[in-house]
């Protein structure tokens, strides 16, 4: 949305909420769903009722940040503030090129455009991706300054995105095996303690 000489984008929170909201049921929903089938008669139901609220209190909060992400882009500089909040600005004059990237989903033929805004030094300082951003506010981005764009013709895969483009993603995109230990770490640590609550009520 463009606001005078100022343009505004936000993810598409409605496909994020979506896909976010069937993730979370289906990993969470069916195990408590057992639980209270389990401890209701008993009358123990309070404590799987506390786990619950525990586990939706840190989830929900998760997932309602990608409201908060915003591109501010206007004739003095760039604003990204991420899912974490993180502000970045850039100054509009050290922007140096755009490079759009189409990139496989996974094994399947489907593919979804990565777009970089980079600096001089070839840095990134804005990164969206197809998956959470609208094609409008990719288009918008890209055409918003007035330096060269490089597009990547075909679609390329996640391990050649790393190969080719390594600097220019996320610490956990270019060391995806300790992310994922680091994923099971946590997910560990968080379900230790409903495991040791199944196994009590049990």
């Amino acid at each position: 949305m463009r606001h005078g000489t100022r343009l505004v984008v936000h993810p598409m929170w409605g496909r994020f909420a979506s896909t976010a909201t069937a993730a979370i049921s289906l990993t969470v929903l069916p195990p408590f769903l057992a639980l209270y089938w389990l401890t209701i008669p008993t009358g123990d139901w309070m404590l799987v009722l506390a786990i619950h609220a525990v586990t939706l209190a840190v989830v929900i909060p998760a997932t309602l940040r990608v409201r908060h992400a915003v591109i501010e882009i206007d004739e003095h500089e760039v604003r990204e503030r991420g899912y974490f909040g993180r502000l970045v600005v850039t100054p509009r004059a050290d922007i140096g090129s755009v490079l759009v990237v189409p990139v496989l989903a996974g094994s399947t033929l489907d593919s979804s455009v990565q777009l970089f805004v980079l600096d001089r030094e070839g840095r990134t300082r804005v990164r969206m991706r197809g998956q959470y951003w609208s094609e409008e506010a990719l288009t918008a981005v890209e055409h918003a300054f007035d330096v060269p764009v490089k597009r990547v013709p075909a679609p390329i895969t996640r391990r050649e995105l790393r190969a080719r483009y390594g600097p220019n993603l996320y610490w956990h995109e270019r060391h995806p095996a300790l992310t994922f230990t680091a994923v099971a770490a946590l997910c560990t640590a968080v379900a230790t303690p409903v495991f040791v609550a199944i196994e009590q009520l049990i």
